[in-house]
């Protein structure tokens, strides 16, 4: 995914990457760069981690802070919100197609959705990029929901 590792509206971001679960080590940058992101992003999908990615100054954005949890070619995403609604804080992602329920897949020992579980890197890169250009989720909150409102 191509985009300018510089932001022109002042934004800044904290990104914190942890690459493998057995790690101690935790990478945190201030004032990041699009390519960072990127590699981080990547690194975690191959070998299973995290990767968080804060806006450091949310108070004009509904999203203040975007999350990946991965296994190693699996991941799920969260985004953090500014709301007031404590049920709206936490959205995670259900997919891109919002279709019906087609049976659970294991992730981190748990039954989950499978709707909740993706397997496709490109999909965390684009939300990543949306939060990091625009410094909010705009077409891509369509495809998170609050765990009190799940699809049926």
């Amino acid at each position: 995914m191509m985009m300018d590792d510089s932001l022109k509206d002042g934004r800044a971001f904290e990104v914190e990457i942890l690459v493998g679960r057995s790690r101690p080590h935790v990478e945190i940058t201030e004032g990041v760069v699009w390519s960072r992101i990127e590699a981080g992003v990547r690194a975690v999908f191959a070998q299973g981690g995290r990767v968080r990615l804060r806006l450091l100054d949310a108070s004009d954005c509904y999203i203040r802070k975007m999350s990946m949890d991965a296994n190693p070619g699996n991941f799920r995403m969260f985004a953090f919100t500014s709301s007031d609604d404590m049920k709206m804080e936490i959205l995670e992602w259900w997919g891109a197609d919002g279709g019906a329920a087609s049976g659970y897949v294991t992730f981190d020992d748990d039954l989950w959705d499978s709707r909740k579980v993706c397997s496709d890197v490109n999909v965390a890169l684009r939300l990543f990029g949306e939060f990091y250009s625009q410094g909010d989720l705009l077409a891509g909150l369509v495809f998170f929901r609050s765990p009190w409102d799940p699809l049926q």
